[in-house]
């Protein structure tokens, strides 16, 4: 899984920079919205069905194959349907008429995605996360290489639509190899549908639920800027959140399932809550607070060789979202502690808070600096850690975690990550005014680099041997070597020292 994140990164990093030299703020205005609402409109292209088999396990995914299958896809061409008919509705709720295309497009790639979203749940029961993250890397290069063809050919925002119908194409043959099930040749199970659907409800709503908090500030920004903020505060906000977003995505394909298989031993699944928190933020700190450090000198030289001077305008609301970013987290490992014990209402509650929470801010922050994209971004991020924080810390504590556990496992290496960015900072302040940004952007990231890890190799050792070990072999013995690292029995002692 790990290697799909820097896969998707990468490729995510390389299609954003051809994009923002191709594509107005205006059109990114419009593709804000639209995967917005697609991200809601797409739980409901299987309703929810294969999350209720992933948490009962396999010997229930037997059992309930075919009418899981049936009425995923039931629900899957419903939706599609429904989202199709209410197209122009929405585009002329958003006065953009070419969401009514782009939402005709997401409306057809709902009912392929809903054969690759259930075949993949077989995936996830059997814990098979290698397959899914070879599926998963090659559904980045697929999506990725077909958006820059259709954006190069001069397909404009359809050049974002387009690829979620081919990528759902792949995505079915692919996991379909990977399973080798065959679903469709199985009964219709109608008398199953209804314990089906009734376990499912809370799973949809907590998706939907999701999909706003994750998507909720483009909406609101959108009823109440014009499209070309809402794009440039879209382009800034993915610029600097592709790792955070696909941690989360992994969370959810992961630790759901995992956590699923101890349900029925608490202290086991305190320990794993624990151990995910402080390796997540371990890996996204450095990388965020590095990505805020040279953010200035990295957007600046892109706008002058390849976005002809569109998109300096976000460096403020990059930075501020990237300093922000990993502790913005920890709704998702939340809900997935919660829905491995079958608690989809209580997760379904958290997201809905979390979504009208963020759509309240974005709301204040336009009221507050209007469309000032630096003052948005530091209302709207306060307000994501803030709820992200107290609510992780408030809900896990029906784990038997308790807020100091929780703010253990989530600051030291956050904390680490900050004092290696004022490091470096400090370090770029001394450097001359005229000195080209290539070399600020060295410095800044080498910098970065070895500071964070002079911090870590004092303060967070556990954390260093625990990284090595879940690291392939080779690397991890490279990690201990470089690093003089401990044995992993010396260094940590299973409750975080």
């Amino acid at each position: 899984m790990t290697l799909s994140i820097v896969a998707g990164k990468l490729l995510g990093g390389v299609t954003q920079l051809l994009l923002g030299r191709w594509i107005s703020d205006e059109q990114f205005g419009d593709i804000a919205i639209m995967l917005s609402i697609a991200t809601v409109a797409k739980v409901f292209q299987d309703g929810g069905v294969p999350q209720v088999l992933v948490q009962r396990g396999p010997a229930a995914f037997e059992r309930s194959m075919g009418a899981a299958f049936w009425l995923s896809m039931a629900l899957a061409v419903g939706a599609g349907l429904v989202l199709a008919a209410s197209a122009p509705v929405v585009a002329a709720v958003y006065e953009a008429p070419a969401l009514t295309g782009l939402l005709w497009v997401v409306a057809l790639s709902m009912p392929l995605g809903g054969v690759s979203t259930f075949l993949r749940s077989k995936l996830r029961v059997d814990l098979r996360f290698r397959a899914i993250a070879y599926v998963a890397m090659f559904w980045f290069l697929i999506r990725h290489s077909s958006t820059i063809g259709l954006a190069w050919c001069g397909f404009g925002t359809m050049s974002v639509a387009i690829p979620l119908v081919i990528v759902a194409v792949y995505e079915a043959f692919a996991d379909y190899y990977a399973t080798r099930i065959k679903p469709w040749r199985l009964p219709f199970g109608f008398d199953q549908w209804p314990d089906l659907l009734g376990s499912s409800f809370w799973v949809a709503v907590a998706a939907v639920s999701r999909g706003l908090a994750r998507m909720g500030d483009y909406l609101m920004l959108g009823m109440l800027l014009p499209m070309g903020v809402v794009g440039k505060y879209f382009f800034g906000y993915q610029f600097t959140a592709q790792v955070l977003e696909l941690l989360a995505t992994n969370l959810q394909h992961v630790l759901f399932p995992a956590l699923s298989r101890v349900a029925d031993q608490p202290e086991r699944q305190t320990r794993a809550i624990l151990r995910s928190i402080r390796m997540l933020v371990f890996v996204a700190a450095p990388v965020s607070v590095c990505l805020a450090v040279v953010v200035g000198p990295l957007v600046t030289i892109l706008d002058e060789i390849v976005w002809n001077h569109k998109w300096s305008s976000t460096i403020g609301l990059m930075q501020i979202f990237a300093v922000t970013a990993p502790m913005r987290m920890f709704t998702d490992l939340l809900t997935a502690a919660l829905s491995s014990q079958g608690r989809f209402r209580v997760s379904a509650i958290v997201y809905f808070c979390e979504g009208a929470w963020l759509m309240t801010a974005a709301a204040i922050a336009v009221a507050i600096y209007g469309d000032d994209l630096t003052g948005l971004a530091l209302v709207v991020s306060i307000a994501q850690v803030v709820f992200s924080v107290v609510a992780s810390i408030r809900m896990l504590g029906e784990f038997s975690i308790n807020w100091k556990s929780c703010l253990r496992s989530m600051l030291p290496a956050w904390f680490a990550a900050l004092a290696a960015g004022a490091c470096s900072l400090i370090l770029l302040a001394l450097l001359p005014s005229e000195s080209p940004q290539i070399i600020a952007l060295a410095l800044g990231a080498s910098a970065f680099g070895a500071s964070f890890i002079a911090i870590a190799r004092i303060f967070l050792v556990a954390d260093l041997v625990e990284l090595a070990g879940l690291a392939p072999a080779r690397v991890g013995q490279i990690m201990r070597a470089a690093l003089l690292l401990p044995p992993p029995a010396l260094a940590y002692d299973g409750k975080g020292k």
